[in-house]
């Protein structure tokens, strides 16, 4: 029998409310009232983004490339940029108590240091491990990444980054609150996608985008929520930076700070035709801290030579416990 997919035609649901699973986000029911109009106005922005890639995996070793890239954007004009990579290299390693710990430690490529020492978890650490699991060595790659994404927030004026102001990670609050301090101008988060939904099951994000229907662009809306959870010292909106964009984006600003503060110069760079409605500070900055594939390859090819074929062989025999996905992607 066929599928009827007209059954996957969107139903008309009410709005309903911002839902928060987490009590600390107390959330504020919907009124038309919080929309705010501004006018796209030339600023200083600089967007701060991060990537890596895996060069070895295997059960208890991994090596993951990193990138981190900021620019700074005056209007139109580019003004600097200033990129980090490095190598974070993570081994699981016994401990007292019977505990196992992911220890790594970074090696710098090019640009500036950015982690100082090195990072150990607790395998079984809740904001690693997932579904019970113990957390892979692999883990630290992207924490890394993520700390050193604060780090170069450090050395910034109105810092926006690519994602939320959320810390999610043991001890990634101690780089947020330092970022914060010492970071100049207003510190601000533009998201690409966001998993926030109302008590009807809508999307959040669409549902401010009915809520403001024909509303000329570009605009804000909210707070949609008071804010007391200390690891997340935000408050929430959702942005339409350009009238003929078609996405609307979950945008953070610190805590107590004016959102129209940055929104304008946001607002002024995202007329470009690549992705309108998004400012082209991110684009440039997600497209800059990227590590491709390829790249993350031809450093394994420069590990294989300076290790040697016969320890080369050793990683190869342990990598094979967790990579039969990646071969079968290539079958």
């Amino acid at each position: 029998m066929a599928f009827d997919f007209a059954k996957l035609s969107p139903k008309k649901t009410a709005l309903g409310a911002p839902h928060f699973s987490d009590p600390r986000y107390s959330p504020l029911a919907f009124d038309e009232a919080r929309f705010q109009s501004f006018e796209a106005e030339a600023g200083r922005l600089t967007c701060v983004d991060g990537g890596n890639a895996s060069v070895i995996n295997t059960p208890n070793l991994s090596v993951q490339l990193v990138r981190v890239y900021r620019n700074e954007f005056d209007g139109g004009e580019r003004k600097t940029s200033e990129e980090s990579e490095f190598l974070v290299i993570t081994r699981v390693e016994p401990a007292s108590g019977g505990q196992m710990l992911l220890k790594a430690e970074t090696m710098p490529l090019n640009g500036p240091k950015l982690l100082q020492e090195d990072l150990a978890f607790d395998w079984a650490d809740a904001t690693l491990a997932q579904g019970g699991f113990k957390a892979s060595p692999s883990a630290l790659g992207a924490v890394a990444r993520r700390f050193a994404e604060w780090k170069m927030a450090c050395r910034c004026f109105n810092p926006v980054r690519d994602g939320t102001l959320q810390t999610s990670v043991t001890n990634e609050s101690i780089f947020s609150r330092k970022a914060y301090a010492e970071s100049k101008g207003v510190f601000s988060a533009l998201a690409k996608t966001s998993s926030l939904y109302t008590t009807t099951g809508l999307p959040l994000v669409s549902a401010v985008a009915r809520l403001a229907g024909k509303r000329a662009a570009p605009w804000v809306y909210g707070p949609l929520c008071v804010n007391s959870q200390p690891d997340h010292e935000a408050d929430l909106f959702v942005a339409k930076l350009h009238e003929n964009a078609t996405h609307c984006f979950r945008f953070e600003v610190k805590r107590g700070c004016d959102a129209l503060s940055v929104l304008p110069a946001l607002a002024f760079q995202a007329s470009d035709l690549a992705f309108l409605g998004y400012p082209y500070g991110l684009v440039d900055a997600d497209k800059r801290a990227r590590v491709p594939f390829e790249e993350a390859r031809q450093m394994q090819g420069v590990m294989r030579q300076e290790i040697g074929e016969g320890a080369w062989r050793e990683i190869e025999l342990d990598s094979c416990a967790v990579d039969a996905h990646d071969f079968l992607d290539r079958v």
